[in-house]
């Protein structure tokens, strides 16, 4: 998909790497078990992308996008690791992505919050 998007080559060498720096970068985010986030791990994440940028991916012509989630995720596993948290995220990433039933409380109470508030739906094209 990165490659049908134009911001990798098509080059199957590359594809084992990139594939497992971002299973390193945002792995801990499909954990379908409990897992606590360890904060020294953002550290290893950064070099990582830092690394993978400047060997083999220099072309990589990634959308503005793109950066802003890597800094999100950065600055989430930072902040959840110094709560010392600890749960399965697939169940809490599921909610949004599948709109599956709250995982957690606060899950529930945010369902329950945007329940009674008029949905944000963008009108169907003609």
């Amino acid at each position: 998909m990165v490659t049908e998007l134009g911001a990798l080559p098509a080059d199957l060498e590359l594809a084992q790497p990139f594939l497992e720096n971002y299973e390193a970068i945002f792995g801990w985010l499909l954990a379908d078990e409990p897992l606590a986030v360890d904060p020294s791990k953002t550290a290893d994440m950064m070099h990582r992308y830092t690394a993978m940028r400047k060997n083999g991916f220099e072309g990589l012509a990634l959308p503005a996008e793109h950066f802003v989630l890597m800094r999100s995720v950065m600055l989430l596993i930072g902040a959840l690791g110094q709560l010392g948290a600890r749960r399965a995220w697939l169940s809490i990433i599921r909610e949004w992505l599948f709109d599956d039933p709250p995982a957690t409380a606060l899950g529930q109470e945010e369902a329950d919050f945007f329940g009674h508030r008029y949905p944000y739906l963008t009108p169907a094209a003609a």
